[in-house]
C-alpha cells in the first residue's frame, strides 16, 4: 500500500488479463487490482465521514487510508 515504485503500476494499476503477484495463482486474480482496491477504499472513506468529494480530493492520501475504516470481506 505504500510502495512508491513506478513498476508496479504495470502490475496492479495497467489493464490487463489479471494482476501479477508472481506467484503460481496470477492467473486467477483480476486485472488492475489495485485501482479497485483504491476506490473501494476512497468509498468506505465517503461513508464513513461527512465530507464533500472536492474536500476529499484535496486531502493527503495517507489520511484517506488511514481514516477510511476499510474492511475487505473474506
Amino acid at each position: 500500500m505504500y510502495e512508491t515504485n513506478r513498476k508496479l503500476l504495470s502490475r496492479f494499476i495497467i489493464p490487463a488479463p489479471f494482476s501479477r503477484f508472481n506467484l503460481e495463482l496470477d492467473s486467477e486474480s483480476p486485472g488492475r487490482l489495485g485501482q479497485y482496491m483504491g476506490w473501494q477504499i476512497v468509498k468506505s472513506y465517503m461513508k464513513n465521514n461527512s465530507i464533500t468529494l472536492l474536500q476529499m480530493l484535496q486531502m493527503d492520501a495517507s489520511e484517506i487510508f488511514n481514516n477510511a475504516k476499510f474492511k475487505p470481506k473474506k
